[in-house]
């Protein structure tokens, strides 16, 4: 059997995808793909389909399918070529050519599944940190914290593929706003103020029997937790700081 792509396009040229000759290949070639891989689950779902229960070949415990997503995006992606298939037949594998590393090469662990390792590993950390006191995610572009101000996503130029081997800029691509920016450089911004007090106290305290501190004359004084709900992302301004003008009675 050859495959229609083996073929020039002619008038009259006949494809059939849906034959019996046809659905007999493929389920010598999913008994091949389950000798291997026999409890991936996106070939356990098609072997299913096809009626296969008991492969004649037995089921292997593979992980990995040779679909070759992570060569090419080793290759056109990452931009270091630092991958390939090597061998035939039950011996085939992905592999390095050599036992040196690339210059490129940022160790993103692809021939082990890399993508949903690095998801399990992220989410198992916020599941165990649902305060978002832990370090950073492991994905380059992210929010460093949940209640951080501003609340926008930043780029991490450490684990960035682009910043390492100046090739990708997928999110580039695919970011519909184009709101990514590889050029931009980190800046501190000053402010002058007449002064900052940070009392946190043990419990509420009512401050108003205070008057030296203007608590209740001016909207500017606030208490800690009036502060803390305004610094949350679910509170009344969305996370924003939001302060009176200088003589202003509202913000």
């Amino acid at each position: 059997m050859v495959t229609a792509c083996n073929y020039p396009a002619t008038n009259g040229i006949e494809v059939l995808t849906d034959s019996e000759r046809v659905r007999r290949d493929r389920r010598m070639i999913l008994e091949w793909f389950m000798s291997r891989c026999g409890h991936v689950p996106v070939i356990e779902k098609l072997a299913a389909e096809y009626g296969i229960t008991e492969p004649r070949f037995g089921c292997g415990d593979e992980e990995c399918i040779l679909c070759g997503l992570c060569v090419r995006v080793c290759s056109d992606v990452v931009g270091a070529h630092a991958l390939g298939f090597f061998n035939r037949g039950t011996t085939r594998v992905v592999s390095t050519a050599y036992d040196e590393t690339s210059p490129k090469c940022i160790s993103c662990r692809c021939l082990r599944l890399c993508l949903p390792d690095r998801m399990h590993q992220d989410r198992g950390r916020r599941d165990a940190d649902p305060q978002g006191t832990a370090p950073r995610p492991l994905t380059p572009v992210h929010i460093p914290f949940m209640q951080a101000i501003p609340h926008k996503p930043v780029i991490d130029r450490e684990s960035c593929i682009h910043f390492k081997t100046g090739d990708c800029k997928i999110c580039e691509k695919v970011c519909e706003v184009r709101a990514i920016d590889h050029t931009q450089t980190d800046h501190v911004d000053e402010f002058d103020v007449g002064a900052v007090i940070l009392a946190t106290g043990f419990k509420d305290f009512d401050p108003s029997c205070m008057p030296e501190y203007g608590y209740g004359k001016y909207k500017n004084v606030l208490t800690g937790i009036e502060f803390e709900r305004m610094n949350s992302a679910s509170g009344p301004t969305g996370g924003r700081i939001l302060m009176a003008a200088a003589g202003s009675r509202s913000r």
